[in-house]
């Protein structure tokens, strides 16, 4: 065991010596029609042995870490990554100049050498799986109503790219959705939608923000188009009013987006009169709300 032949002579050192090596059959050599004297020499040896080297990065593993292999063998190598972690690379011989990429050959993970003749050496390397692309859904609720998202009240959500997040916008006892903002772009509801509205996201490719607030239901002519006007719009908390169709006593509120109210005023309106405000605000969404009578007008503005 280890050895295996060399050579077989037949009449060595005679003028007919004849190496047979090559004429062996399964181990045996046969003299055929004899009609002389003859010898035959074996000899042997040792069957050369190689040895392949293995290493592995942070993040998984590689077995055996080291194997003797003799010459014209096969070896098998399992690459296993830790939970977390994926296979990077798989390099054979690295520095040498047969350095070789053999990731794309490993069959459920095995790399196999195949007729080994010279020492080996592998190498795996392993890298984190990354994690799926979040992205956060600000919350702005403001008093007299909820969000919920999957049955909590919520002011952060964090979903997954792809995801199509329903919030449900529900006003207390009394009260009806005043503006519903989206990242700054108001949605348009009709007057069921008023009562209480589920926005659905589209399939989320960003952060967002929604943004809503609640007046009370006497309010029903909410957002009588040309009633208000407010200008200019984004602005840096300085802006004028342009009022339509407002007149006599009415009351000014400048409401964050939270819904909490920064400042409230007794004006008096002619129809088609233009105030102009000043307040000193840090940037954001705000709204301008003007209660008069029994309606209430409401108008976004952004504060840069």
């Amino acid at each position: 065991e280890g050895y295996r032949i060399a050579s077989v002579i037949v009449d060595a050192t005679t003028e007919n010596e004849a190496n047979v090596t090559e004429q062996l059959v399964e181990g045996v050599y046969t003299f055929a029609n004899v009609t002389a004297n003859h010898t035959i020499a074996a000899t042997f040896e040792a069957i050369p042995t190689y040895t392949i080297t293995a290493t592995a990065g942070e993040g998984g593993a590689i077995n055996p870490a080291e194997v003797t292999v003799v010459e014209g063998g096969n070896a098998e190598f399992t690459i296993t990554a830790n939970e977390g972690y994926r296979i990077a690379s798989v390099i054979v011989d690295a520095t040498t100049e047969n350095e070789a990429n053999v990731t794309e050959q490993l069959v459920e993970g095995v790399y196999t050498f195949a007729n080994v003749t010279a020492n080996h050496t592998i190498a795996a390397t392993f890298e984190a799986v990354p994690g799926p692309v979040t992205y956060t859904i600000t919350v702005n609720a403001g008093e007299n109503g909820t969000v919920t998202y999957n049955g909590e009240e919520v002011t952060e959500v964090t979903v997954t790219e792809g995801a199509t997040p329903a919030f449900i916008i529900t006003p207390a006892e009394n009260y009806q959705i005043g503006v519903l903002t989206v990242d700054e772009t108001e949605i348009e509801l009709t007057t069921e939608q008023l009562a209480g509205h589920t926005y659905t996201f589209d399939a989320v490719e960003g952060d967002h923000t929604l943004t809503v607030t609640f007046v009370p239901v006497s309010s029903a002519e909410m957002f009588e188009v040309g009633s208000m006007t407010v200008y200019p719009n984004p602005n840096n908390g300085m802006f004028s009013i342009d009022f339509s169709n407002i007149e006599g006593d009415a009351t000014y509120q400048l409401i964050n987006a939270s819904g909490a109210v920064v400042e409230t005023r007794d004006i008096n309106v002619m129809n088609g009169e233009t105030m102009n405000f000043n307040h000193d605000l840090r940037p954001g969404a705000y709204f301008v709300r003007i209660i008069s009578g029994d309606k209430v007008y409401v108008e976004q503005i952004v504060v840069e």
